[in-house]
C-alpha cells in the first residue's frame, strides 16, 4: 500500500476542473451527519441572575433542523415538577432558530429555570446532553 501523499492539501469543496469553491456547496447539497437534535436555550434572565420573585418574563430560542419544526417548548421553575407553555413565534425561513417567551411566577428564595422544546414529529429535547451522541 502507498503512503499518504500529503504535498497538496484535500478540500472536498474546490470544483474538479475550476479550481474555485463549488457553487453547489450550501443547505441542502452532500449529506448530512445525522439528524440535528431537537433543542432549546434560555436567553432571559441570564445565567446565575438574582430575581425578586414573583411575575418574571422568560425568553428564548429553539431549533428543530431538518424538515421539523419546533412544536412547543415548555419552562420550569422547579425542576420539571411543572411545566409552562411559552408563545413560540413561527419560524422566518426553513433551518432558523424559533423564538419563545413565557411570564412565569418565581417563587421566593433560589430557583432553577428549565425548558425543553418538543419538535413537529412529537420528538421531545433530551434532559441532558449527555444522552445525544452527537450535539451540534
Amino acid at each position: 500500500m502507498a503512503p499518504f501523499d500529503q504535498s497538496s492539501p484535500l478540500n472536498p469543496l474546490v470544483g474538479e476542473t475550476t479550481g474555485h469553491i463549488s457553487k453547489l456547496a450550501g443547505p441542502g447539497v452532500g449529506i448530512t451527519l445525522g439528524p440535528v437534535a431537537i433543542h432549546c436555550a434560555i436567553l432571559r434572565p441570564g445565567k446565575n441572575a438574582h430575581l425578586a420573585s414573583g411575575p418574571t418574563e422568560v425568553s428564548g430560542f429553539a431549533f428543530a433542523g431538518d424538515d421539523r419544526t419546533v412544536a412547543r417548548v415548555d419552562v420550569s421553575t422547579d425542576c420539571g415538577s411543572t411545566w409552562t407553555h411559552a408563545d413560540l413565534d413561527p419560524p422566518e425561513h426553513p433551518w432558523t432558530w424559533q423564538h419563545w417567551r413565557a411570564t412565569l411566577t418565581l417563587p421566593p428564595g433560589e430557583a432553577e429555570l428549565i425548558a425543553r422544546a418538543w419538535d413537529s414529529t412529537a420528538a421531545v429535547q433530551t434532559e441532558s446532553p449527555a444522552t445525544v451522541w452527537n450535539p451540534r
